[in-house]
């Protein structure tokens, strides 16, 4: 057999093993094709990625990762890597090492040049039998992200802030449009209200001066006495009702006021309401005093006893099956604790946070929810406060604090001079017959002589025709109303005083409105001290030189 002969089946081998070596140089050409391609891949995208063997040697890093920590592939161990600046300073790695699962965790930073927050996914590479082969940890910059999410949740928090500051706007407007409105509505029924009230406090002052009044009988005079009282203190109710927050006036007069008196005056005032009314419903109601004797208060006394009777109504209300009311008063500290208690169906927090806003009310239509926020606006005027303790079914204690000098800036009422009267022809100009009744009978127990005009016409026509010292006018009148009559008779007599009279006279004289022509404003109903008072202004003011002397007599035909 020659050299060049070839053994049976010696060539078929050589080709197979050929061709193994060949298919492998090819599949190693792919495995390289392939991880150039994953690595460019893996290059190409934003996030940090590590492939790490179990023994936490440094694979590969893709070129974010490179970027931020350095070329530091070789053979490092973890804690090598760690020290060399690696952002990865955790254990996410061996955790997937360990069991195989994928770890996440969030951390933050403080390496200059770094980023301030990353995510770590850390996850381990096992081959069929569940071998780990490798690791790979990405890093996700969450910086930008993270900053992102707080400045939304800034301004989310800032929206809140807005919309919280928006609804209390709100209802701080719609409760001033509630104001205003109650303003609007105070001011059209206040000179109805007053007109009628006027009669009664004219003529109630005219029957204390009474001799067949002053020989009554006590009950007589004490009847007397709560008749003035009341209607003394509703004289300021209208002109209050669309102002329970405004600022006292600084010429407002205080005056000491004996509580034990005006409390029992106020048991008494409403004594119609807690007895008779209760008894007629099937209640009983017991109201006591406490015997301790309260010191004094200086305050405004009309105002104080408003609020008290107040209180007391709503103490009467909240005991539909009857029970006691307490009223009591203290010296503590430098206030004076006067407390209001019933031991009726008490409220519960959401009507105690709610209770003196205007307008709300737990008592459905048969309430106005003007009780409480009125008795609020009299104690901030006052430089007081209310405090309230209830539990609901455990009853009610509503204290009002007052201080127990003078309020800041408050005056103290001092009584009008006393002197000799001067007599005064006085031209009344009244559209109401009862006003003006009361008005003549008034003015001529002060020795005055009075003419009696029914309107503004008529009065122009008896000032024309006679000698007067000073008009007193209405302001809504028929034909021709108090201001048009003021200005006729300032170009008929430039010096003749002018008092109006009305039923809007409390709230003219809050705005400070002054009709042209119109020398004074007095509030209707008048007591009989401050019509006095505001004539010696006007007359001593500008006195007209005929009518210096005796008056002639009043005419109350006229």
């Amino acid at each position: 057999m020659s050299d060049g002969a070839e053994l049976p089946g010696r060539g078929g081998a050589a080709d197979e093993s050929v061709r193994e070596v060949a298919a492998l140089r090819a599949a190693l050409r792919n495995s390289e094709e392939e991880r150039q391609r994953l690595g460019a891949t893996l290059d190409s995208i934003g996030d940090m990625v590590t492939v790490q063997d179990p023994d936490f040697r440094i694979i590969f890093q893709n070129k974010a990762m490179r970027d931020c920590v350095g070329n530091h592939v070789g053979e490092y161990c973890y804690s090598a890597y760690e020290r060399r600046d690696s952002i990865c300073t955790d254990c996410a790695m061996r955790e997937a090492f360990r069991d195989g699962a994928v770890h996440r965790l969030e951390k933050s930073l403080a390496v200059p040049g770094r980023p301030e927050r990353i995510e770590i996914v850390a996850s381990a590479l096992l081959d069929r039998d569940g071998i780990c082969l490798a690791g790979i940890e990405v890093v996700r910059d969450l910086t930008e992200l993270r900053r992102a999410e707080a400045t939304v949740r800034a301004s989310h928090e800032q929206l809140l802030k807005s919309h919280a500051e928006l609804v209390a706007t709100q209802r701080q407007v719609v409760q001033q449009e509630r104001l205003r409105a109650l303003g609007q509505l105070a001011a059209g029924i206040a000179h109805d209200f007053n007109n009628a009230l006027a009669p009664v406090l004219g003529f109630a002052e005219l029957l204390q001066d009474e001799p067949e009044i002053r020989r009554g009988t006590p009950k007589l005079r004490s009847y007397l006495d709560m008749i003035l009282e009341g209607a003394r203190g509703a004289t300021d109710v209208v002109a209050r009702l669309r102002e329970f927050y405004r600022p006292r006036d600084p010429q407002e007069d205080f005056a000491p006021v004996p509580l034990r008196a005006l409390l029992e005056g106020v048991v008494l005032l409403t004594r119609p309401k807690w007895r008779d009314q209760a008894q007629a419903a099937g209640r009983t109601i017991l109201v006591e005093l406490d015997p301790a004797s309260p010191p004094e208060v200086i305050c405004h006394e009309s105002e104080l006893r408003e609020a008290l009777v107040n209180l007391l109504f709503n103490a009467i209300d909240a005991l539909p099956l009857g029970g006691t009311i307490t009223l009591r008063a203290r010296a503590q500290g430098e206030h004076v604790r006067i407390e209001v208690a019933d031991t009726g169906t008490g409220m519960s927090e959401e009507v105690q946070r709610r209770c003196m806003e205007p307008f709300f009310t737990t008592k459905g239509a048969k309430g106005t929810g003007l009780g409480l926020a009125m008795v609020h606006g009299i104690m901030r005027r006052h430089q007081g406060r209310v405090e309230i303790e209830s539990a609901t079914g455990l009853g009610t204690t509503v204290s009002l604090l007052l201080p127990i000098g003078l309020p800041s800036g408050a005056g103290v009422a001092t009584a009008p001079p006393s002197g000799p009267v001067r007599r005064l022809r006085v031209l009344v100009a009244e559209d109401e017959p009862l006003v003006g009744r009361m008005l003549l009978e008034l003015l001529s127990s002060e020795g005055h002589a009075v003419q009696l005009a029914a309107s503004g016409v008529e009065a122009l026509e008896k000032f024309a025709a006679g000698r007067f010292d000073v008009v007193l006018t209405d302001r809504a009148m028929p034909e021709m109303n108090g201001d048009a009559l003021a200005l006729a008779l300032k170009r008929a007599e430039p010096a003749i005083p002018v008092i109006m009279l009305t039923g809007f006279g409390a709230l003219m004289n809050a705005h400070g409105e002054k009709p042209a022509g119109v020398d004074e404003v007095l509030a209707k109903p008048v007591t009989r001290a401050a019509l006095r008072s505001t004539l010696e202004q006007v007359s001593a003011r500008s006195i007209r030189p005929e009518s210096r002397g005796a008056a002639g007599t009043s005419n109350p035909s006229s």
